[in-house]
């Protein structure tokens, strides 16, 4: 491990901590790791049809999930930043 070296992991569609084999290399090569979910802008703008992607069904279910991840991320010490906007512009940030 190189104590100089920090990673970023981007959950995006899989928020599952247990098996997850990209997670576990991570932490293993770096000392610190930030865990980022980004609520994309797109998936709350309407299509042409008038229905955006995310209804509230959805939103609520992936709020509520997330919750839980950060609860099981500060068990390990860690923390789950999340942040809404384009990903494009949130990972600069």
């Amino acid at each position: 491990m190189n104590n100089n070296q920090r990673g970023l992991y981007w959950f995006r569609h899989d928020l599952r901590l247990h098996d997850n084999a990209a997670i576990s290399s991570l932490c293993e090569a770096v000392q610190q790791v930030t865990f980022l979910y980004i609520l994309d802008d797109k998936a709350f703008t309407p299509t042409t049809y008038g229905f955006a992607p995310m209804g509230k069904h959805r939103h609520t279910f992936l709020l509520q999930t997330l919750v839980d991840l950060k609860r099981q991320l500060a068990k390990l010490g860690h923390d789950l930043l999340i942040v809404k906007g384009d990903p494009a512009e949130c990972l600069v940030q």
